[in-house]
Order: structure tokens, then sequence, then C-alpha cells
């Protein structure tokens, strides 16, 4: 009972609905598409109530979003048209990547708005990107791809048609909203991201470039805070790849996991998303830089002895992916403690799974399965106790790890769960809330069979369950 007495203990460290948020800035306005939400910001020294917090801020964050219907309006106008029999006429451009130039088009068959995205293909086969999607098929979390075209004229060149995301991508919206975002919405992106990897990761598919750019936003109902967002550009993506051919050089340097020198997998894809999570909360990668000799990156891979893996495709790219690995090794930064990242303290529950996602070891790091089964659990119970204002109980369990997240115990996603349920469970009990037990029990299916069992007995013998 040793954890259970260190959990008892802790409630009496602070009030519940308290947890210390650091704010610097001070009567910070959020533009909002029809008024201004001017968000009141407590100084340093004291704490900011998160039921407000999300009352306010979060949802005028939300509108900001909702209000961005035209993220690429400073983009240059085309005249040029695209002749699919008349079909697509050009708006504007939208923006221009490693995969193709994308344009805004009118459907004049269907009268709608549509991205097109020109490729240089000139091969009779289908692109590899449409034959990912073809294989993937149609998924809410996954931009919708409807045909590819070919111009008269232009034998080198296919125009794919996807939907239009009014709201363009995240990488706009975290530069355009200029401020620490509500932890509500970064739960918020981690769930739909790993739900949307689940369903791709369980077709045999490896996206290779999750980064914000390549996240769309586009609206949802009245009664959503936050928009719908949809993974976008399989242009790096594979099916089924060999896992000891590297291919992460295929991607944004950057976003590659620290094996990504000599494997490739699923895993890349988590570690990315973890890369994703981690911008959203301090504004950078968690990465560090080293100062580099100066010499050309293939030149220094010769130099250094490596060698490059047999197979391994665009090998003067992966040269530079090692030069890249080598000076810039991971740095991971806890969310859940001050830091000069951001004013914004968030839960030791979200920075525990964000850590989980950033795991250095393939083996142990957490997969899309593990999340898209716990994530749609955990986000509701965040929620509910942030707006009760009892989210300092999202802080009260043992991660095993130090402030610089070195491992000072074993603890089980389990074990986290666990301790969890006893948190809300005594604070049930001794509050005489009913809700908190009800919203600790779907914890208890998280749980691996050992740590259900002791936690079911726990109920029993401490009598938390509900009269009723």
């Amino acid at each position: 009972m040793g954890l259970l007495k260190l959990i008892c203990s802790a409630f009496s460290d602070s009030p519940a609905g308290e947890r210390p948020v650091s704010r610097n800035k001070t009567d910070q306005a959020a533009k909002v598409a029809d008024s201004e939400a001017t968000l009141v910001a407590s100084g340093s020294s004291k704490r900011f109530h998160v039921a407000c917090y999300l009352k306010e801020h979060t949802i005028a964050a939300g509108k900001i979003v909702l209000a961005k219907l035209n993220p690429g309006k400073q983009a240059r106008t085309v005249s040029r048209s695209f002749s699919a029999r008349g079909r697509y006429t050009p708006v504007k451009h939208l923006g221009q990547g490693g995969n193709g130039d994308v344009h805004l088009c009118r459907d004049r068959k269907l009268g709608t708005l549509v991205a097109v995205k020109t490729l240089i293909h000139q091969d009779s086969s289908p692109p590899d990107e449409v034959l990912v999607l073809q294989h993937l098929g149609q998924q809410s979390d996954i931009i919708k791809y409807y045909r590819t075209f070919h111009r008269m004229g232009h034998p080198d060149l296919a125009y794919l048609v996807f939907e239009y995301c009014e709201l363009g991508d995240l990488a706009h919206y975290i530069n355009d909203t200029g401020d620490d975002l509500p932890e509500m919405f970064i739960w918020h992106v981690f769930k739909n991201m790993a739900n949307g990897l689940s369903f791709i990761h369980s077709s045999g598919v490896v996206h290779g470039d999750l980064k914000p750019a390549n996240i769309l936003l586009s609206p949802t109902g009245t009664d959503e805070i936050y928009p719908r967002l949809k993974i976008a550009d399989f242009g790096a993506a594979t099916v089924s790849p060999e896992r000891d051919i590297p291919l992460g050089h295929l991607a944004t340097l950057g976003w590659q996991p620290p094996e990504a020198d000599w494997r490739y997998g699923a895993e890349s894809d988590i570690w990315a998303l973890g890369c994703i999570i981690h911008e959203l909360a301090l504004h950078r990668l968690p990465i560090c830089e080293f100062e580099a000799p100066p010499l050309d990156p293939v030149v220094w891979f010769h130099m250094s002895g490596m060698t490059i893996p047999a197979n391994t495709p665009h090998q003067s790219t992966y040269k530079c992916l090692c030069h890249f690995l080598a000076f810039h090794p991971p740095e991971l930064v806890r969310i859940d403690r001050p830091s000069p990242y951001t004013s914004i303290v968030y839960s030791k529950l979200l920075n525990y799974m964000m850590m989980r996602t950033l795991d250095t070891n393939y083996r142990s790091r957490v997969t899309s399965f593990e999340l898209h089964r716990l994530l749609p659990v955990l986000e509701p119970l965040v929620h509910a106790l942030m707006l009760s204002g009892q989210e300092a109980l999202l802080d009260r369990f043992d991660d095993g790890r130090d402030n610089a997240w070195r491992m000072i115990s074993n603890m089980t996603d389990s074990g986290v769960l666990e301790q969890l349920f006893y948190v809300l469970a005594l604070r049930a009990q001794s509050t005489r809330d009913v809700s908190l037990f009800t919203w600790a029990k779907p914890l208890l299916q998280m749980m691996d069979s050992a740590e259900r069992a002791a936690a079911c007995q726990f109920v029993v013998d401490v009598g938390v369950l509900p009269s009723s």
C-alpha cells in the first residue's frame, strides 16, 4: 500500500482545481472573426483557474482557426487553366512542397472548390501517392482523394484532385494564433492524429512525412470548438516497407526518430506525432543542435567511416540525413514543468503520453493502436476534470522519471492508469462526488489484468462504490 499512501498524502499539498500555470504575458488579445475576446492572464506568481481558461482562451483560440477561411490570401493568383474537359478553373495558388504544387480550383461540374496537386510524373502508371490513397480508401481522418487527370500537351504532368480544406494547415494555425495553445486543443490533435495513424498503420502504410504542414484543417459543426484534422500529403508514403531499408531521409529533416539512419517503419510516424505535440506545447522540436564541422555532409559521411545500408534509395540525401542526426540529437523537454519556451505548464498526464511517443527506443515506443485505444478514453476524462476545476488530479501519479525524463523506475501505461484510478476513487469517496467515480471507471478497461484486479479489489476494500 506504499503507492496508495503516496497518493493519499498528495491531497494535502494543494487543493484540487489549482495547478500552477506560469503566465509571463498580460492582457493578451485573441482576434476572433466576429469579435475580440480579451484574455486576462495573471502574473507568474499567481495561479490560473483552468476552468475559466477553457471557457475563454480555448474557445477563442478555436474561433481563430474557424475564422481563417483563406490561409493563402497572400498567395499569388493564377490565370492558367486546368483542362480536364474544362472542368477545373484555377482560383489561386495555395502552396508548393517537395511533392508538388497545389492550386485551389473550382469544379465547374459540381460547383465546389477542390485542391489540385500538380506532380511531375512521366510514367503511364498512376503516381505512387495515388496508389497509396487508393489502397487506404476513405476515412474521416485522411484527406479525401477524388481523381487524377492529365492535360493535353503535358504528358509529364499528373493532376491529383483532393477535397479543399479551407482552414489551411496546422503549421499556419500555430503561427497565426501567436500564443501558447490550450491543453484541450493539444489533446484534440493528439487523439485525432492517433486515430488516423491507427487506420493508416492497420493498412500496412507508413506515412513517412508527418508534420504540421501536412495536417489540414476543415470546419466542423457549430457545437464543435476545434476544426477537424486530416492527414494529407502521402507523397512519401509506402505500403509494407522493408524495415531495414532506411527511407526517413525522404521526409523533412527534424522529424525523424533516432533510428532513422538504419530502420524505418510505423514507429517513425509515432515519433513524428510526438514531435508535433512537443512543438504545439513548446514551439520547438525535441532536438538540440551541435555545431557541425565546416564540411559538406557528403564529405563528412565518407570521413566518418559510415556505410550505406543495402538497397537504400537516394543515397546522397541519405548521407545528409546521417549528418543531420549526428548534430541534432534528441532533447526531450517536459511540458509539465516551467520552461523558457512557454508560459503554460501542461498536465503531467499529457506530458507522459507525449513522452511515450518520443521514446528513443523504438521497441518500447507506444504504437498507434495503443494510442487509439487510450486517447479516446483519456481526452474526455481530462476535459471533465478541467471543466470541474479538478485538473490538479491529472498530476498526482508517479511517472517513474526525473525532471530531465531520465528513468528512475520502470512504470507501465497500465500502472499509470491504476494510479489515476486510485486518485479519482479516493477523491470521489472523500467528496461524495459520484461523477468522479463515473469518470474513473473507463480506466479499468484500459489496464492490464493484474492492475485491473487490484483496482477492483481496492474499490471493494475502501468502499468507494456509490450507494445507488
